[in-house]
């Protein structure tokens, strides 16, 4: 089987998911799983091998020089950063790499570089914002192993128009209230801690019910999940905290605020909550490509801002 055919999927390192071997047979693509048993990334990644070496005939190719280089700095910026940085620049390199051996590209220059964007712009289909942001990262990547001539130098951004979530006017939240509230309590109070407390979703859905202090009337935000890495307290609003008082009634200190449906006490998904929340909004006839869950982040401040609050 030729090297170009085969990659591990690992997710960005994440232990919750299934790794999976993908590779070429016959003009398909297909997977070979790793056991969910093996517990650490180095178990994964030595079973990953062996598969990969099976599938190969007992051989492992000799793997692409700049691509090893790339991979270290990588792992050297990620140490210790969150887990959502980690994560979003492991899928985005991740896919570099598999472009990089399906292709069979020993050496990668700009003309390579312009036939990556335009494999992500008509292949992949990624917007022009995302594409950008591949560029900058490996721009910013293949200028730390210090080649003569980076690929990405004269990498055009493409012009992107992100659209920033709109606020809901106070005839709105009523109407939004009405519909989450009665079909889904726990998205309802996903939202409220949106509003009054101006956590972000990433940040809360990784909340624990110990971080909640009711004899303070703050909720502690760890450094580990924080968007800026550092240790934050946020306030809640007197009216808030009854609201939050009885949702966590009976709920173990260490149990996720939102914990998964499927898998015990892990949190929901990335995206479990802005999927559902995007449901309603379609159902109800709203532009998603405008309101969005983070709209509510923004709807708490306007009101606060409304309100006299410095």
């Amino acid at each position: 089987m030729d090297k170009k055919n085969f990659c591990l999927r690992d997710f960005g390192g994440d232990l919750s998911q299934r790794w999976f071997v993908q590779y070429k047979e016959d003009e398909r693509w297909k997977k070979t799983y790793i056991s969910a048993k093996l517990t650490t990334q180095e178990a994964r990644n030595k079973k990953a091998k062996s598969i990969i070496a099976a599938l190969q005939g007992k051989e492992v190719p000799k793997p692409l020089a700049y691509i090893e280089a790339l991979r270290h700095v990588v792992e050297q910026r990620l140490l210790g950063a969150r887990k959502k940085t980690k994560q979003s620049y492991l899928s985005k390199f991740n896919t570099f790499e598999k472009y990089c051996y399906q292709n069979s590209l020993a050496v990668f220059d700009a003309g390579e570089a312009e036939k990556f964007v335009f494999y992500l712009k008509a292949k992949r289909k990624l917007h022009n914002g995302t594409i950008n942001d591949y560029v900058v990262l490996m721009k910013s990547l293949f200028a730390a192993i210090e080649l003569k001539a980076n690929p990405f130098e004269k990498i055009v951004p493409m012009k992107s128009s992100q659209t920033p979530a709109r606020y809901f006017s106070a005839t709105q939240r009523t109407q939004l209230k009405e519909v989450i509230a009665e079909d889904d309590p726990n998205l309802w109070a996903f939202v409220q801690f949106m509003y009054y407390t101006f956590i972000r979703p990433g940040e809360l859905r990784l909340l624990k019910v110990g971080d909640v202090d009711f004899e303070l009337g703050k909720i502690r935000v760890p450094a580990n999940i924080s968007k800026n890495g550092k240790l934050q307290f946020v306030a809640m609003p007197t009216a808030f905290c009854g609201v939050v008082k009885e949702y966590l009634w009976g709920k173990l200190e260490d149990a996720y605020i939102f914990p998964s449906t499927k898998r015990g006490n892990k949190p929901q998904g990335m995206h479990y909550m802005a999927v559902k929340h995007q449901t309603i909004l379609k159902k109800l006839g709203y532009n998603t490509a405008e309101y969005k869950l983070y709209s509510w982040k923004h709807t708490g401040a306007v009101a606060c801002v409304k309100g006299g609050v410095g």
